[in-house]
């Protein structure tokens, strides 16, 4: 009876430790794993982390910086004459720069969102910002409390 037992409880306590990893991994993503989908494509690891808008974020401005990039080197090697080859050069250059700089936020954005994922929220600091039609509009509340 109590080697029944054994076979039973060895069979069904590994699923529940399992399971309960797999549920503490919903509630809080992984900093390794988001850095690690953000650095293979960008705005995986935002999706990773739900956040969608960012990921879709992202992603759009690789993907313009990227197109922008090699629109420049293929003029790059369709013109003649030295200054302006010069010129087109310093402008590939310039967005093969933006391209690094956003895909390392991207990166270093997945990784710190998944460490913050777990964060308690407190309405007793916000900022935010909101649209406005001549721009947008930053708010920082600040709310004290007295606790007597």
């Amino acid at each position: 009876m109590s080697l029944v037992f054994i076979i039973v409880a060895s069979i069904f306590v590994p699923v529940e430790i399992l399971a309960r990893q797999e549920a503490q991994e919903e509630e809080s993503p992984s900093p390794k794993t988001a850095l690690t989908k953000s650095a293979i494509v960008p705005g995986w690891g935002q999706f990773y982390n739900g956040k969608m808008i960012k990921g879709a974020a992202f992603f759009s401005t690789q993907v313009f910086i990227g197109y922008q990039f090699f629109r420049y080197n293929n003029r790059l090697h369709q013109t003649t004459g030295e200054e302006k080859k010069q010129q087109v050069e310093y402008t590939r250059n310039t967005w093969a720069w933006r391209y690094l700089a956003v895909y390392l936020l991207c990166i270093t954005d997945a990784y710190v969102d998944a460490h913050l994922a777990g964060f308690p929220e407190d309405d007793n600091l916000s900022l935010k910002l909101q649209p406005i039609p001549w721009g947008m509009k930053m708010s920082l509340n600040i709310r004290f409390s007295s606790s007597n």
